[in-house]
């Protein structure tokens, strides 16, 4: 499509914000012609709404009345085996508009757009100070001002948002590193599937499912766990009117080739209904384009473009876990039930959540742990239904099975009751329109996790464990420790059951 090749560089490495911007990087190019798109008449298709309304055109409110219906608006596929290369060919074309608004402004003619490296590790070290630095929203998103392209002076900055974001991205907070940390997904081996083992997500055959929650490794985590640190739009199917979103998502697509990098056996799915689906976008002409996966397989010589490097941490130490399976509308359980709870609201505490026990509880729940329940493939779910909030809580939840919630060490993410994350994107405000009107089910396969509990003389592998939900602590700067509240008022996590199954 192009005969040279573009440069994506981290935004991490860029210097911008109160301390001075670099005027010839792309990220000053990137915020000027922003500036403009968002100006532009919405009915056109290169205009800032309009490209966002391709992803998704809905209310943030639950209770505003939905845009006017569009065909060619509302198509981004979540859950999906499309994930990956549907925001490829969208970043590509968006990439094409923003450039044709720079090169007008007399910006570089070989502008690309930079991606968000919040993965990026300094010194072998996730937790140490200069590694929190790169998981913050970057500098040029948290400031009001910046230079003027051209008369110099101070002017208002395009990507800097008070109100559509949580405060907490743009006072400085960091995401933890938990939950950006690419390392199952890098572990991955297969593309098509859902967590622990799927890189890219489920097959979804010919379909192109809006969401379905059926998340694989590289969606769960970083992806949705930046959408909802970020919050505001970004919580939300309308995400791409927040300006991090692109850098946000071309930091999704450069993990996607480093996974591939990686060998031993990794690689893209190799059927027609993948490789030839059509997606259609539009370029800076204003001209409908249609594209497959098949076309942009290599970045480098089919769409002209290439990252700056390819390096992506991953965590020596870092425990397998069993995972998670999103369903968006579950009719129920359907195996045997051992214990039920009801619903609640989710607060800047753990909660603990007592199970009560179904009467064949404790025999089931004893003859799990047997050599013969292994061989006949008896497995232990748990099931926490109805998972939604109002507005973007601004973190996850872990997910810990008989934990005590005033145990600081029983609450971490590497304890042995840890099971995994309660995760928002999706089921916020008016995308639960999405799913049948419900918020996600979140079902973990306990049954491993409940045997290396009883081997450990923490459970006694008859009672059914009660669960504990704990916020995800973000990564606060001294001097704003004490006044952070997360979940923030009006965001409502909640979740409707939670329910014990023996499948």
């Amino acid at each position: 499509m192009t005969n040279s090749v573009r440069i994506r560089r981290d935004v991490t490495k860029m210097k911008a914000g109160p301390s001075g911007w670099d005027v010839n990087s792309d990220i000053f190019w990137y915020a000027h012609a922003v500036g403009v798109m968002m100006n532009d008449y919405d009915e056109d298709p290169r205009s800032w709404r309009w490209q966002a309304n391709i992803h998704g055109s809905g209310s943030p409110d639950p209770d505003s009345p939905p845009p006017k219906p569009n065909p060619d608006w509302n198509h981004c596929p979540h859950g999906g085996w499309f994930f990956l290369p549907w925001h490829r060919g969208y970043l590509y074309y968006f990439e094409d508009i923003v450039r044709s608004v720079v090169k007008k402004l007399g910006g570089p003619e070989n502008w690309a757009l930079p991606y968000w490296n919040y993965t990026r590790v300094a010194n072998h070290d996730p937790l140490n100070d200069a590694s929190k630095e790169f998981r913050k929203l970057p500098e040029a998103f948290r400031t009001p001002k910046i230079p003027h392209y051209a008369l110099g002076v101070e002017v208002d900055n395009p990507l800097y948002d008070m109100i559509k974001r949580n405060s907490t991205a743009n006072q400085g907070f960091g995401v933890a590193w938990e939950l950006v940390n690419p390392t199952d997904a890098m572990r991955s081996l297969r593309y098509p599937g859902v967590r622990p083992d799927h890189f890219g997500s489920k097959d979804t055959g010919a379909e192109l499912p809006h969401d379905k929650g059926n998340f694989g490794c590289l969606e769960s985590v970083p992806h949705n766990k930046i959408h909802l640190f970020v919050g505001g739009w970004m919580g939300v199917f309308i995400s791409p009117r927040d300006p991090i979103f692109w850098l946000h998502h071309a930091n999704i697509d450069r993990i996607w080739p480093a996974w591939l990098a990686k060998g031993g056996g990794r690689k893209n799915p190799e059927t027609e209904d993948w490789l030839l689906k059509p997606f259609t976008f539009w370029d800076r002409t204003a001209k409908k384009q249609t594209i497959s996966a098949k076309s942009m397989l290599d970045t480098e010589k089919q769409l002209g473009y290439k990252y700056e490097d390819l390096e992506v941490w991953e965590d020596p130490v870092k425990a397998e876990r069993k995972a998670v399976v999103l369903v968006a509308a579950n009719p129920g359980p359907t195996g045997q039930v051992l214990g039920t709870a009801g619903g609640g609201e989710l607060g800047p505490e753990p909660v603990t959540v007592p199970v009560q026990p179904e009467t064949s509880a404790t025999r089931a729940l004893s003859s799990m742990a047997e050599a013969e329940s292994a061989r006949n493939g008896q497995r232990v779910v748990l099931t926490i239904r109805d998972v939604r909030a109002d507005e973007s809580p601004g973190t996850t939840f872990r997910v810990l099975l008989g934990a005590d919630q005033d145990r600081e060490a029983d609450l971490a993410p590497d304890s042995p009751y840890f099971v995994g994350h309660l995760d928002f994107f999706g089921a916020i405000g008016g995308d639960i329109h999405h799913h049948g009107g419900r918020g996600f089910d979140f079902s973990f396969d306990v049954t491993d996790q409940l045997r290396a509990l009883r081997e450990q003389g923490l459970w006694d592998g008859t009672s059914v464990p009660s669960v504990v939900l704990a916020p995800v602590p973000l990564e606060a700067p001294p001097e704003l420790a004490a006044a952070l509240t997360v979940p923030p008022p009006g965001s409502r996590p909640r979740y409707g059951s939670v329910v014990l199954t023996n499948e």
